[in-house]
């Protein structure tokens, strides 16, 4: 028998689609440089939706995790070496 989070991950409607999605992605994650090019091709998406208000949250927890995904793939993109003050505006 599974558990709750188990059967909460397999029966979520947004794991299923990310699966589906996954299973025709062109290209190849386990790859570096694919890798890396996806994972900069979303983040640079997703921060410019964030940015212009297309992508809301309805909670504190919610866009947390978000910005710690977010955060994880900018480091993956600048290979570690993410200097705040040199991206930064403010």
């Amino acid at each position: 028998m599974i558990d709750k989070e188990t059967f909460e991950v397999m029966a979520s409607p947004t794991i299923g689609l990310l699966a589906k999605y996954a299973e025709d992605m062109p290209l190849d994650v386990m790859n570096d440089e694919d890798f890396k090019t996806g994972i900069t091709t979303c983040t640079l998406d997703i921060a410019k939706a964030i940015d212009a208000n297309r992508i809301q949250f309805s909670t504190d927890e919610d866009r947390a995790v978000m910005h710690g995904l977010l955060a994880i793939c900018l480091s993956r993109c600048l290979d570690g070496k993410v200097k705040a003050e040199e991206i930064s505006r403010h």
